[in-house]
């Protein structure tokens, strides 16, 4: 290998280590912020308040993990001590909902993780 191949290999290399290590750090922020918003809400929570906090690397990382249906699923997954308080509703639009937040009965069975607050707080909503 010639030089200037060595040296393409390297940089893509740094770069992707760095790319990475951007991507854990903003990840990590997100669940953080995620964690601190379970803690704080209940019940079934609009997709599109949850982009206007007033905290600009906030809001931005939630725009950036925006997958639509996969939405409720971080808030089952990285609910406090597995006790889901509050789940976070797909965004407008979304017509794939393999789960579906607004009906509380069709939550799935799951080995330590309580329903029972999240579906309390919905019917005190309703």
């Amino acid at each position: 290998m010639n030089r200037a191949t060595i040296f393409i290999l390297i940089s893509l290399c740094a770069t992707q280590a760095v790319a990475d290590a951007v991507a854990t750090r903003r990840w990590n922020a997100y669940v953080a912020d995620l964690q601190s918003r379970l803690v704080k809400w209940h019940g079934l929570i609009p997709w599109e308040e949850t982009l206007q906090t007033g905290d600009e690397r906030a809001d931005t990382n939630w725009r950036l993990f925006d997958i639509g249906w996969v939405v409720p699923l971080p808030c089952i997954i990285f609910a406090p001590n597995g006790i889901v308080n509050a789940i976070i509703d797909l965004p407008e639009g979304t017509s794939f909902r393999p789960l579906d937040p607004e009906r509380p009965d069709l939550l799935p069975k799951l080995r330590g993780i309580d329903f029972a607050p999240y579906k309390r707080f919905l019917a005190g909503q309703s």
